[in-house]
């Protein structure tokens, strides 16, 4: 068996695990994963706030890895597939996480009231991360700035000096 056949067997497996387990309610999940976003890793973040989120995260996982749906027609089954969206949603929402805690710096839409400066723009970096089992990796990797760096600007001194033209009135 090829590894990719290996691979897409377990993700098979994976994703028929609740058909093993008694039925529960996946809404009370589903509300405690927006609460916690909303509240811990929501518009204004901080470290304490977002260990809180990434413990609540874990749990929720555990209890929707708990947590079976009925068996029947598996094309037709809106609790399975809500299950299959939900633990995405548990997923993403512990990358998002993670990639916050590991950030210093307020920039754009991420704001961490205990890092509320921008930093540099010369030492920006990416955030890329990595499943590894159960395990979310966290690597920075440095802003190539190719066309224009911090302080510089495309446009010439005298198309900058020029105002622009207002909008005509209808």
């Amino acid at each position: 068996m090829y590894v990719e056949e290996q691979s897409i067997l377990a993700a098979i497996k994976e994703a028929e695990r609740p058909f093993a387990k008694t039925g529960k309610d996946l809404e009370s999940i589903r509300e405690s994963l927006f609460d916690c976003m909303w509240e811990d890793v929501g518009i204004i973040r901080s470290k304490e706030g977002l260990v809180k989120a990434r413990d609540s995260l874990r749990a929720m996982q555990a209890k929707l890895m708990d947590t079976g749906v009925v068996d029947g027609d598996r094309a037709l089954n809106a609790q399975w597939h809500d299950w299959l969206n939900l633990r995405n949603l548990i997923s993403v929402s512990r990358v998002i996480t993670e990639a916050a805690l590991a950030r210093d710096n307020s920039r754009g839409a991420h704001f961490r009231e205990d890092f509320p400066a921008a930093g540099d723009l010369e030492s920006s970096t990416y955030t890329a991360v990595r499943l590894s089992g159960e395990k979310v990796e966290i690597a920075r990797q440095p802003v190539q700035f190719v066309l224009v760096k911090p302080g510089e600007t495309v446009l010439r001194e005298e198309d900058a000096a020029v105002p622009a033209s207002p909008v005509p009135a209808t």
